[in-house]
C-alpha cells in the first residue's frame, strides 16, 4: 500500500512538472536587448552598444533588427561583426547617420538556442547633450526554427543614455536665467557669469557662443569682465565656450556651457471627435497628436467650455468648472449635457510653450443628430446640402400630389359612370344592335326589357363617397465661429500673477462697449466666460491689467464674429436647427398624409372597380341570354317557314337563314372580345 501511494505521488509530481514545462514553453518568447542599457557619456567621446539575443530556451534560425537613434546627438562610427553568433549575414549591418537608422539581418542554418548571444556591436560618437533613446523598430523579428518562419519576438529592451558636456577645464560658468544645462527654456535672452579659480592670475578671457558642443574659442582676448548678456539667441542647442588668459600669456582650458532655447510653440494639430462633432452620445472621445521641432512634446491639457446651458452655469463657479485637465489621447469626455461646447486641447512642449487647438462639439437629441448647419448628415461625414434636401422633398410632394389628382380624377369618372348608369361605348353599341335585331325579328321584344331592367336594377350606387509700467495682458484664446445662440469666452495670460484683468467687448456695428473685471490665477493665466448671449455681428476685444488704481496699456485688439443662427422672439430664441427640424417634420407629415390618401383612394377605386366588373359580368350574361333567345326564336321561325315553304322559296329562305346565322356568330364573337378587353383594363 505504501509503495502504491509513493508511485501515485511520483506520477502526480511528474504530471505537474509536465504541465509547468508545457505552459512555460507556450509563454516564453525571444528577447532582444541593448547592452549597456544606460550610461553617461561626454560630448566628443565614443561608446559601444551591443545587441543581445535571448531565445528563452527555443531554437531560432533568423534575426532581423532595426534600430532608431537621434542623428543630431549620436553618430554611428562603425558596426562590428567581428564577434557574433550569426552564421550567415543576409543583410550586413548598415547605417544612415542622416536618417538615424541601423538595419541588419542574420541567419542560423542549423538553428541556435542562446541566452546571451551577441549579434553585433555598434560604436557611437557623442555629438550633442541631453537624454537620448536608442530603440528597436516595430519591424524587428526573431524567427523560430519550425519551418514556418513564426515570429517569436516577445520583448525588446531599449537603451536610454545621458550625453553631457566635457568637464570644465576653464572658468566656472553660471547663469541666472538658464541655470540647468539639460533643461529647455522659452526665454531667448541669456545672462552668463563666470568665476575663475585664480582671479589674481587671470588677465583676460576669450569666449564664443555657437551650436558646436565642443568648440574652442580663438586666442583673441575679449576683455576681463566676468559676465555677458545675449538677447534673442536662436532656437535650438546653443553652447557658450570660454577660456582664460593668465598673466604669463598662456591660455588655459575651455569650459562649455549648454543653453537650450525653444521659443516656438508646438505645431498646429487637429482635434478629432468620435463618433462625430455632432452626436447624441454623452461621452464622446477626442483624439489629438502633434510634434515640436526642438524641445519635444511634454504633455497635453484639455478644457471643455460650455457654450449653452446658461442657467446651469454661474460666474462664481467658473474657476471650478472650467479648467485645463492633463490628458492623453484618446480622451473620453464624461457626462456632457445637451448643448454646444468648445473642446480646447493645449499641447505643451518641454520648454513650456503651448498651442491651443479648438474643436466645436454639439451634444443633441437623437432626432436632431442628423440636422446640421450645412445640411443633413448621413453616416459620420457625408452631408447632403439643404438645397438638395428641399428639392427632394418638393419632388416627392409634387409626385404624390399628381398621383392624388390622377386617382381622384379616375375615381370621379367611375362614380359618374355608375351614377349615370353608363356602360362602356362598345357595350352600348352592341345593346343597340340587339335592339335593331329585335325590330327586325319580331317576337323577341322581351330581350331588351330584360337587359335594361337588369342593368338599372343593379346600378343603384350613391355618389356621397367621394504710472507704474504694467505690461498689458495677452489674449491667447477666444471663441471662434460662435452663433448668437452660444456663449463667448476669452482667455490669456499676464506676466504678473493674481492681477486684475479688465476685458472690453465692443460691437463694431453699434459702437456699444461693455467691460468685465476678474482676476488671474497664481500662474498669471486668466479665463472669462460671458454670462449671456451676444447679438450677431462683429466684435472687437482688448484687455488691460489693473494693479491698484493703475492700468496697463491696452492689449492688441482681437476680432470676433458672432453668426446669426437663432431667431429672437421676445425673450426666447428659436435656433435655426429647431426651425429646420419643424420644417422637415411638416414636410414629412404632408408626405405621410398624401401617402395615406393615395392608399385609401386606391382601395376605394379597387372596390368600385370590382363592383363595376360585377355589373359588366351581369351585362355580359344578359347579352348572352339575349342572343340565345334570339337564336332560338330565329330557329323556331325558320322551322315554321320550313314547314310552310314552297319549293320556289327554298333557296331564298336558306340564303336568308345562312345570313342570319353568320350575323349572330359574328356579333357573339365581337361582343365577347370587347368584354374581355374591358375586364383586362379594369383588372
Amino acid at each position: 500500500m505504501f509503495v502504491l501511494t509513493k508511485i501515485k505521488i511520483i506520477v502526480f509530481i511528474g504530471f505537474l512538472f509536465f504541465l509547468f514545462a508545457t505552459e512555460r514553453e507556450k509563454t516564453l518568447a525571444a528577447t532582444l536587448s541593448l547592452t549597456p542599457s544606460s550610461g553617461s557619456f561626454e560630448i566628443g567621446s565614443t561608446f559601444d552598444v551591443s545587441i543581445i539575443l535571448n531565445t528563452e530556451g527555443k531554437n531560432i534560425n533568423a534575426v532581423k533588427a532595426s534600430l532608431l537613434f537621434p542623428p543630431n546627438d549620436l553618430q554611428v562610427v562603425s558596426p562590428s561583426v567581428g564577434r557574433s553568433i550569426a552564421s550567415v549575414w543576409a543583410v550586413s549591418p548598415t547605417y544612415d547617420n542622416n536618417a538615424g537608422t541601423i538595419n541588419l539581418e542574420c541567419g542560423f542554418p542549423n538553428g541556435i538556442n542562446a541566452t546571451s548571444g551577441l549579434i553585433t556591436t555598434i560604436t557611437f560618437r557623442v555629438k550633442g547633450n541631453g537624454s537620448v533613446i536608442l530603440r528597436f523598430k516595430d519591424d524587428s523579428k526573431v524567427l523560430l526554427d519550425n519551418g514556418k518562419g513564426t515570429d517569436d519576438l516577445n520583448q525588446i529592451n531599449n537603451g536610454v543614455y545621458t550625453l553631457i558636456l566635457p568637464s570644465p577645464n576653464g572658468p566656472e560658468v553660471i547663469s541666472e536665467t538658464h541655470t540647468d544645462q539639460s533643461r529647455w527654456y522659452k526665454e531667448s535672452s541669456v545672462i552668463l557669469k563666470w568665476v575663475d579659480p585664480d582671479p589674481e592670475l587671470t588677465e583676460n578671457y576669450s569666449y564664443i557662443i555657437n551650436d558646436i558642443p565642443d568648440d574652442i574659442p580663438d586666442d583673441i582676448a575679449e576683455g576681463d569682465k566676468n559676465n555677458i548678456s545675449y538677447k534673442s539667441l536662436p532656437d535650438g542647442r546653443n553652447y557658450f565656450h570660454i577660456k582664460a588668459l593668465n598673466k604669463d600669456k598662456v591660455w588655459g582650458g575651455t569650459t562649455h556651457y549648454a543653453i537650450n532655447i525653444d521659443t516656438i510653440p508646438p505645431a498646429e494639430f487637429p482635434v478629432d471627435i468620435f463618433p462625430s462633432n455632432k452626436t447624441s452620445r454623452r461621452n464622446p472621445i477626442i483624439q489629438f497628436i502633434t510634434t515640436d521641432n526642438f524641445s519635444g512634446i511634454d504633455h497635453y491639457e484639455v478644457k471643455v467650455v460650455p457654450l449653452s446651458n446658461v442657467n446651469d452655469y454661474s460666474q462664481e463657479n467658473q474657476d471650478k468648472q472650467i479648467m485645463f485637465i492633463e490628458a492623453k489621447s484618446p480622451y473620453s469626455i464624461q457626462n456632457l449635457e445637451i448643448g454646444s461646447y468648445d473642446v480646447i486641447v493645449r499641447s505643451y512642449d518641454t520648454a513650456g510653450n503651448y498651442h491651443d487647438s479648438i474643436q466645436k462639439l454639439k451634444i443633441t437629441n437623437t432626432a436632431f443628430q442628423f440636422i446640421g448647419d450645412d445640411g443633413l448628415t448621413i453616416g459620420e461625414r457625408e452631408i447632403i446640402s439643404w438645397r438638395w434636401v428641399l428639392l427632394v422633398f418638393l419632388a416627392i410632394i409634387f409626385f404624390l400630389a399628381y398621383t392624388v389628382w390622377r386617382l381622384k380624377h379616375h375615381h370621379k369618372k367611375i362614380e359618374k359612370d355608375i351614377i349615370d348608369k353608363k356602360l362602356p361605348p362598345e357595350i352600348r353599341k352592341k345593346i343597340e344592335e340587339l335592339k335593331r335585331l329585335k325590330e327586325k325579328y319580331k317576337g323577341i321584344v322581351i330581350i331588351s326589357f330584360i337587359i335594361v331592367g337588369s342593368l338599372f336594377s343593379n346600378f343603384s350606387v350613391k355618389a356621397e363617397d367621394n504710472f507704474l509700467e504694467i505690461n498689458p495682458p495677452l489674449i491667447t484664446t477666444i471663441s471662434k465661429n460662435i452663433s448668437n445662440n452660444e456663449i463667448f469666452y476669452a482667455g490669456g495670460r499676464v506676466e504678473t500673477a493674481e492681477t486684475k484683468i479688465i476685458l472690453y467687448i465692443k460691437n463694431s456695428k453699434t459702437g456699444e462697449t461693455f467691460n468685465k473685471e476678474f482676476s488671474t490665477d497664481n500662474k498669471g493665466e486668466w479665463f472669462y466666460r460671458n454670462d449671456g448671449f451676444l447679438s450677431d455681428g462683429e466684435y472687437i476685444l482688448w484687455a488691460q491689467s489693473k494693479v491698484g488704481q493703475q492700468l496697463s496699456p491696452p492689449s492688441p485688439q482681437v476680432k470676433m464674429f458672432v453668426n446669426k443662427t437663432a431667431i429672437q422672439i421676445g425673450a426666447s430664441r428659436i435656433s435655426y436647427e429647431l426651425l429646420l427640424f419643424l420644417i422637415i417634420s411638416v414636410l414629412i407629415c404632408i408626405i405621410l398624409v398624401l401617402i395615406f390618401y393615395i392608399s385609401v383612394s386606391i382601395k376605394k377605386i379597387k372596390k368600385r372597380s370590382l363592383l363595376f366588373r360585377k355589373e359588366i359580368d351581369e351585362v355580359e350574361s344578359v347579352v348572352h341570354k339575349g342572343f340565345m333567345m334570339l337564336h332560338r326564336e330565329i330557329s323556331n321561325e325558320l322551322k315554321i317557314i320550313g314547314r310552310n315553304k314552297r319549293k320556289s322559296f327554298c333557296e331564298k329562305e336558306d340564303a336568308h337563314k345562312e345570313h342570319l346565322m353568320n350575323d349572330l356568330i359574328k356579333i357573339e364573337r365581337h361582343i365577347e372580345k370587347e368584354l374581355n378587353d374591358v375586364e383586362r383594363l379594369l383588372g
